[in-house]
């Protein structure tokens, strides 16, 4: 899954899983946690472990995906657009 996405956003899979802190990469790695949680019915803290964060920073990611994509963001809806039909 995260091949697929990777490809899709057009951001490598090592920026997505890595500590990278530019803004593509951390929407990008953000997005692709509200998938997981959204498609997969992965709890936060199976996505903090598959992805080597902490519960609190998991949490605080998808509250931030969550209100970019709310208030209509357009580089963030267009990527959610992009992404939001991967299985």
């Amino acid at each position: 899954m995260i091949s697929e996405f990777s490809s899709k956003v057009g951001i490598p899979v090592e920026e997505i899983l890595g500590r990278s802190r530019e803004r593509m990469a951390v929407d990008a790695r953000h997005l692709y946690w509200r998938l997981l949680r959204d498609k997969k019915n992965f709890t936060v803290t199976v996505i903090a472990r598959l992805n080597e964060r902490t519960h609190a920073t998991v949490v605080h990611g998808l509250k931030k995906a969550d209100d970019l994509l709310e208030t209509g963001d357009a580089y963030t809806v267009k990527m959610w657009d992009k992404i939001k039909d991967i299985l």
